[in-house]
């Protein structure tokens, strides 16, 4: 073909373009995050480098870059150089460690421009002369005293601790609890670590039933599920050792700091990507006199460390206070920057964003700061001497806080604890946040009537459509956790009668333990049986583990529904084995209630809750023909205390919910006389039962 004079003229000038747009010049590559940053100091002779690019980098990119790492005590140190999946970041491990007190001198560059255009760091950081020490040598957080066994306990007090101890057949030293009132809460169980007198990780279902609990000799804190495996995790020992259990309890793992660092207690975060993140005191000896006049040349203060690490259990990100905060930030009401010791942080929660940034809870500068997780910079700080935000809706900013948490794009939950408020209180508090207009616009408070005041820990845990749930931590009141519907109405208050369950932290969550299985997750009676009938169904016990399980215990939450097998039953590996409940209705109504079979030992229980429902063949309250020989005043009882007086000596009484749950049992003081107080209940029907001296049983319908 021949082609025209200016058409050749135009494809040769395509071409030449084409030829020329290959070899233009390239972007040059900068650092966006360096750790240790330069000029840092108080590093650990441990530690690793990591470098962030701006953008992806290739393998054959990869093998043009070339690093020199060099000390003035050690002139050069090898390392190993490591490009992770991102192709952003390098990982640089020195072969040796860093010499204490040793001036590290980094370079970085590109062999060939024309492969990997890079732009050359040079910089350097020092080595920390502090021997590395745990937190626990230098500052303690108010935790109880091992030695305290609770609180000498008044009659009512120490029947009800009692009465709890032998219901569920528990070790003397358990934490005894109560539910001190109780209105529709949310499905889950709760998860706490009691620290002392008697260290035990407890889980409870809403009738406070234990499912859970193992005894330890050390120090123990947070137990949580963590969502992005579904395992539970806590901490352990005086280095804070974060322990993963399987759903079979069984240790799988265990998780703690790197770049030479001790594990702080506070906070464990797993991603759905398998890195973890963990937060660090970081303990240095600091002239605090060239910091404040008067200050002590000698001072131990104390920073903080954040870390994210991989599936390798390698330092991926490191943030530091050291090189972001001055240590006269913190409130010198909470820090004398005078002391021996300085501990001008405190982090104690942290938490991922939804744009996948970082959110610190700092105690003691009385602030919530957000970081930039691909760069390690402040984005801003919220609260304390350096606050960006202004406060609406509110005249109180939190003090003390813990827990911060996102609870969706655009709000935020945390735990106030209140100590500079006036008068003191505690609470749970929602916030809006605009951060482009830097507006904090208070939402709601979940606060305790009467007012409670947690000085340390604490945590309130609020999810998207969900109620809050707050652990009060160690309060000079009786009660551990209220779960508040988003009105602020009481869903649900279990109360420890003698003090002894202080906890770090509560979380609810939904868990299931599989050392054991049910081929039905619950059983229905159906509606067909009478008033003082019965009907039996059998269901399954599966053991799918390749050991032993031996069922010794089974507990009800309705007397209306029992095991008939008798226990304890032994089933071998792999074996499954045919058990038989009952439902025996004492009156009528709908019944909602668990059978929990556990396998126990000296220290330990581990269960599996069965759900059960059935309902009476007729509806109404069923009363025998003496129902005459009691009487109930007030009825309505309008939320205040009903009075039961009888011909007839009572021996105990049972107050029931309209679906047959228990949920007070009574011994009668007085044989004919009797008060039942109605205040810490909702409105609604209830069902009174009570058994007299000669065994017969009558009920009673009661107005809320």
């Amino acid at each position: 073909m021949i082609y025209p004079k200016h058409t050749i003229i135009l494809l040769s000038l395509l071409t030449f373009n084409c030829i020329l747009l290959p070899i233009s010049a390239k972007e040059t590559i900068k650092s966006i995050y360096v750790s240790p940053p330069p000029g840092a100091k108080h590093v650990q002779k441990e530690n690793n480098i990591i470098i962030r690019f701006s953008k992806r980098i290739g393998r054959e990119e990869f093998k043009e870059i070339i690093l020199r790492i060099q000390g003035n005590i050690r002139e050069e140190y090898q390392h190993k150089i490591k490009l992770l999946k991102d192709n952003k970041t390098l990982i640089i491990k020195p072969i040796e460690n860093f010499q204490p007190g040793e001036k590290i001198q980094v370079s970085l560059k590109s062999k060939n421009s024309k492969i990997l255009k890079l732009e050359e760091l040079d910089f350097h950081f020092k080595i920390s002369r502090q021997k590395r020490q745990s937190l626990n040598a230098f500052i303690s957080d108010n935790l109880p005293d091992n030695r305290n066994t609770g609180f000498p306990l008044a009659e009512k007090e120490s029947r009800q601790a009692m009465d709890y101890i032998e219901k569920f057949e528990l070790p003397q030293d358990f934490p005894p609890l109560v539910i001190g009132e109780k209105s529709n809460p949310n499905p889950g169980y709760f998860l706490m670590s009691c620290i002392g007198p008697a260290k035990y990780n407890i889980i409870v279902d809403n009738n406070i039933t234990p499912i859970y609990y193992q005894k330890y000799n050390e120090r123990i804190m947070g137990l949580d599920v963590q969502q992005a495996n579904g395992y539970l995790t806590f901490s352990k020992g005086i280095n804070n050792t974060f322990i993963e259990l399987d759903s079979t309890y069984k240790q799988r793992r265990t998780y703690t700091a790197g770049n030479g660092y001790f594990t702080d207690f506070h906070e464990l975060l797993i991603t759905e990507d398998s890195t973890y993140w963990l937060m660090i005191y970081d303990p240095q000896l600091v002239d605090m006199s060239q910091v404040i006049e008067g200050g002590n040349p000698n001072a131990i203060v104390i920073g903080l460390v954040i870390q994210e690490l991989n599936q390798d259990d390698e330092v991926i990100f490191q943030w530091r206070s050291w090189d972001h905060f001055d240590i006269l930030d913190c409130d010198t009401n909470q820090v004398n920057l005078y002391g021996l010791q300085v501990d001008y942080v405190h982090g104690n929660a942290l938490d991922l964003t939804h744009d996948g940034n970082i959110l610190i809870s700092s105690r003691h500068l009385n602030e919530i700061t957000k970081i930039n997780r691909e760069t390690g910079e402040i984005i801003w700080r919220m609260g304390g001497k350096e606050n960006e935000f202004s406060l609406i809706g509110d005249n109180l900013w939190f003090t003390d806080q813990h827990g911060i948490r996102e609870i969706n794009a655009d709000s935020i939950s945390l735990f106030d604890n209140g100590n500079y408020h006036d008068p003191k209180f505690s609470r749970g508090v929602e916030y809006a946040i605009d951060e482009e207009a830097m507006e904090l616009t208070f939402i709601r408070e979940y606060r305790h009537d009467p007012d409670i005041i947690v000085s340390t820990m604490g945590m309130m845990q609020r999810e998207a459509g969900k109620n809050a749930v707050i652990g009060w931590s160690r309060p000079s009141t009786e009660e551990v956790i209220t779960e508040y519907h988003l009105d602020g109405s009481v869903a649900i208050e279990i109360l420890c009668p003698n003090f002894s369950l202080p906890t770090y932290r509560v979380f609810k969550r939904e868990w299931e333990s599989k050392l054991f299985e049910f081929d039905n997750d619950s059983i229905d009676f159906g509606s067909s049986t009478a008033v003082g009938d019965s009907l039996e169904m059998n269901f399954t016990v599966i053991n799918p583990g390749g050991e032993e399980v031996i069922i010794h215990k089974c507990f009800s939450s309705s007397p209306a529904f029992k095991l008939l097998t008798n226990l304890p039953q032994t089933l071998a590996a792999g074996q499954q084995l045919e058990m038989t409940a009952q439902f025996k209705p004492a009156f009528n109504t709908n019944y909602v209630a668990s059978l929990t079979l556990s396998t126990d030992t000296d220290t330990s229980r581990i269960a599996k809750q069965l759900f059960m429902k059935g309902a009476t063949l007729h509806t109404g309250i069923h009363s025998p023909p003496n129902s005459q020989i009691i009487r109930i005043f007030p009825n309505p009882a309008a939320g205040s205390k009903v009075r039961l007086t009888s011909t007839s000596p009572m021996r105990s009484i049972e107050l029931f919910d309209a679906k047959g749950l228990l949920l007070k049992k009574m011994t009668a003081p007085s044989p004919g006389y009797h008060e039942v107080y109605m205040d810490k209940f909702e409105r609604g029907m209830y069902v009174l039962r009570v058994i007299f001296a000669d065994d017969t049983i009558l009920t009673e319908k009661i107005i809320n």
